[in-house]
């Protein structure tokens, strides 16, 4: 597993120097030779002047940065911009090593690698202002701390100091660069589907006509990184939360969603049941008076909770269908762990943390639960921690039904289900309840702010968490919204009363792969239960609204239009209608070409519709596709918030930022006092760690038992990667083991007396005899075999 490496002002820039002038000598001479030549020598030549700047200004940082660790773990937001400037030297010194081999090569593509290098300037000269920023930073933090919500420089001031930093070069061709190897795949990946994603998010048309546009914009992405870059910047600064909750749904499409199935460990038990919107009485621990738990009543109407339940095995007690009940059933858990999903308080589900809860509810051997709290911008806060301590106390007071003897329980949570269950353990103190044994967050906000940190800087150059993605979840989740225009005037105008729904990645990626399903709407509301069994309800049949729209408006049309009312508008073009005999347009070839658009979009669409008309799609196919039915149709929500600025985002933000149930980090010494254990699992580059590291030191100071882990290489949301990554795998593998210190268990062994394999061995398709290692889907040995070596 990558740890936080220990960073030393040990750089030799030497190194870079001698390999830069030996780029620029060969390209100066052979300037006559290659018309190329002068392009080099003057980037090269704009690369060492950046050089030389760092070399007399970056050590200062690698000074300071140690002074800002938490004990012995060498990981705070100091520490990683100067692993971010190691990495990128490292990286422009193997460019420059990789250029003197090929420069002399017949095959040598000058152009591919002026894009790098310009790209790699980019980079470069962006981190310039950064790293001042930082120093600034280092002036104001005096006394080492990194996170304090009340120094002198405002959130207002770190927007416009750090408001001339370009990004482009932070999501093109070294997006990520400072990642491992396998997540820089991956993130580029994610790119691209975000750059297609939300070209598409506003288009209307048939199945056929959405996958064939997908696989162009795909392939557009994919050979034209600046262009990549250049639209990712613009949908992370202005992007919408309607925009944000279709992207981060991507991962509730039924391909994802059968994805645990296929690459994770098999579960005996998986129950979506509901906690009853009732009252909840529980004890209070000291005086042993009865304390209500109310029922969530914040801003929706009140109904019941839905969780998932996940257990490896069958545990006597269970809440199960009859028909999945044995009679053979291990005995109960002496431990429990309660999770809450993240996604930015504003999307996914348990499903869709799926991934990984299979592994650990399997290395741990003990029952999970996850809750499916309401999400923002519907429920905002404190809707999310109502129903979370309402699920809470339903389990102490129902222990049975979960397979839990009631002993041990402790808290999991990511990103935004890390802070929500950290605000319901300030509840449980506040309210004299029994608060858990331990919890662990895992790259968790605790203070929902935009904090002058040196990991917070981070935002402008994280590719899954840029600063407009989390400054729009917090407003949604404070319950803020946002004034301004949230549609697009274009869209508003082109739709005009034949709008449709929000995309989601059902019509895009889905129908690029079987060109079946139409555009899917995500609702975020509460389910009434069909049927209630022992005061806990069976998930019943999600039903999904589909609309059919093949309105698709092209920008050619606007602009073929606007030269028309141009031309209308010169009076050396104006004529009486009488003495015109026919009319031809300026531009025939763009006529044309519009006109060609229509018809390939009419053409796609009358495709799709007959497709869809066919028996063998109705008979076939539609069983297995979620109802399709036309609905009234709503008015398409526009992909950025035109109007909305940052700075006013931030200012509605700043006044319900400070409540502690939301802002964890602003709680009380009187309450962190009680605090249980606390695991923080946090990252290098990670905008959050700043959070974690000062959260620790506070509750250290109490005398509360703490342990932080820093991991190297790994982005915001890695646990969702799991089975594309070796290093995720082993950070989940970290987690795993923090979960079993925090039960107070040194082994996981099954009740029955065998020790579990670990879940990457774990048989996958045991009916086709084979083995399926995690991540790698390749066949192994039969059965037979596997089992003699074991």
């Amino acid at each position: 597993m990558l740890r936080a490496k220990s960073t030393t002002n040990n750089y030799d820039f030497e190194v870079i120097y001698l390999s830069l002038m030996n780029n620029i000598d060969y390209f100066f001479y052979n300037r006559d030779k290659y018309w190329y030549s002068d392009r080099f020598v003057l980037l090269l030549k704009d690369l060492l002047s950046h050089f030389e700047w760092y070399e007399q200004n970056v050590g200062k940082l690698y000074d300071n940065a140690p002074r800002f660790d938490f004990n012995n773990i060498e990981g705070n937001g100091f520490r990683s911009f100067c692993l971010i400037f190691e990495r990128c030297f490292t990286d422009c010194y193997r460019f420059c090593k990789k250029l003197i081999n090929a420069r002399s090569s017949i095959f040598f593509r000058p152009q591919t690698y002026l894009k790098e290098l310009e790209n790699i300037i980019d980079v470069v000269s962006a981190l310039k202002p950064g790293l001042q920023f930082v120093f600034k930073l280092l002036a104001e933090n005096s006394d080492d701390q990194l996170l304090t919500p009340d120094k002198a420089i405002t959130a207002e001031e770190v927007i416009i100091e750090c408001g001339g930093i370009s990004q482009f070069g932070f999501y093109g061709r070294h997006q990520g660069f400072y990642y491992c190897t396998s997540m820089k795949r991956i993130l580029q990946g994610v790119s691209v589907i975000m750059a297609t994603f939300s070209d598409l998010y506003r288009t209307a048309g048939g199945p056929i006509s959405k996958a064939a546009l997908t696989i162009l914009n795909g392939l557009k992405y994919i050979l034209n990184p600046e262009l990549r870059a250049e639209h990712i910047v613009d949908v992370a600064q202005n992007s919408s939360v309607e925009f944000l909750k279709a992207f981060w749904s991507l991962s509730e499409t039924q391909f994802m969603k059968q994805l645990p199935g296929w690459v994770c460990p098999k579960m005996h038990v998986r129950e979506v049941i509901f906690i009853p919107d009732k009252p909840v009485i529980l004890n209070n621990i000291y005086s042993n008076e009865s304390v209500v738990i109310p029922a969530p009543t914040s801003h929706i109407p009140s109904a019941p909770v839905r969780c998932l339940l996940l257990s490896a095995i069958q545990r006597n007690g269970q809440i199960l269908k009859k028909n999945k009940r044995k009679s053979n059933l291990a005995p109960k858990s002496k431990s429990l762990l309660f999770h809450c999903h993240g996604g930015g308080f504003i999307s996914q589900n348990p499903e869709s943390h799926e991934i990984y809860l299979r592994h650990w509810a399997y290395d741990l051997n003990v029952p999970i639960i996850s809750v499916d709290y309401s999400l923002s911008p519907e429920a905002p806060f404190p809707r999310a921690i109502e129903e979370v301590l309402l699920t809470y106390a339903w389990v102490l007071k129902n222990p049975d039904k979960l397979g839990w003897t009631g002993e041990t329980i402790c808290f999991a949570g990511d990103s935004a289900g890390g802070n929500v269950l950290m605000s319901v353990i300030l509840k449980t103190i506040t309210m004299q309840i029994r608060k858990p044994d331990a919890i662990m967050c895992c790259y968790t906000p605790l203070i929902l702010d935009i904090v002058p940190s040196p990991s917070r800087l981070l935002c402008w150059i994280d590719p899954l968490l840029p600063l407009g993605f989390m400054i729009s979840c917090m407003n949604a989740y404070a319950g803020n919204v946002t004034e301004g225009d949230e549609y697009d005037v274009e869209s508003e105008h082109a739709l005009s009363g034949r709008s449709r729904k929000i995309s989601s990645i059902s019509e895009i990626f889905d129908s690029s792969i079987n060109f079946l399903k139409q555009n899917e709407w995500m609702e975020v509301e509460a389910n009434e239960p069909p049927e209630k069994i022992e005061n806990v309800c069976h998930e019943a049949d999600n039903y999904t609204d589909f609309v059919d729209s093949n309105n698709y408006i092209h920008e050619a049309v606007k602009e073929c239009d606007k030269k028309s009312h141009e031309k209308n508008q010169n009076p050396s073009f104006t004529y009486d209608e009488e003495y015109i005999v026919f009319d031809l347009p300026l531009d025939l070839f763009f006529d044309v070409k519009t006109k060609c658009h229509k018809v390939a979009d009419l053409g796609l669409s009358k495709i799709s519709d007959m497709f869809m008309s066919t028996s063998f799609y109705q008979k076939v196919i539609s069983p297995f596709l979620p109802d399709i039915g036309l609905h009234s149709q709503a008015k398409i929500q526009s992909t950025y918030d035109k109007k909305a600025s940052i700075l006013q985002k931030i200012r509605m933000l700043k006044i319900i930022s400070k409540n502690p149930f939301m802002s964890p980090l602003l709680a009380s010494d009187e309450i962190l006092k009680e605090m249980p254990p606390v695991y923080f699992l946090s990252l290098n580059f990670d905008p959050c760690l700043d959070d974690s590291i000062t959260f620790a030191k506070r509750l250290q100071s109490l005398n509360r038992r703490v342990v932080v882990d820093v991991l190297d290489g790994l982005p915001h949301g890695f646990l969702n990667f799991l089975p594309f990554s070796q290093e995720a795998h082993d950070g989940s593998n970290l987690c795993v083991r923090r979960l079993k210190e925090s039960c107070g268990r040194n082994t996981c062994s099954s009740l029955f007396g065998f020790q579990p394999r670990t879940s990457r061995e774990c048989v996958l398709k045991r009916n086709k005899s084979v083995i399926l290692q995690l991540g790698t889907m390749r066949p192994k040995l039969q059965m037979k075999k596997k089992r003699n070596q074991v």
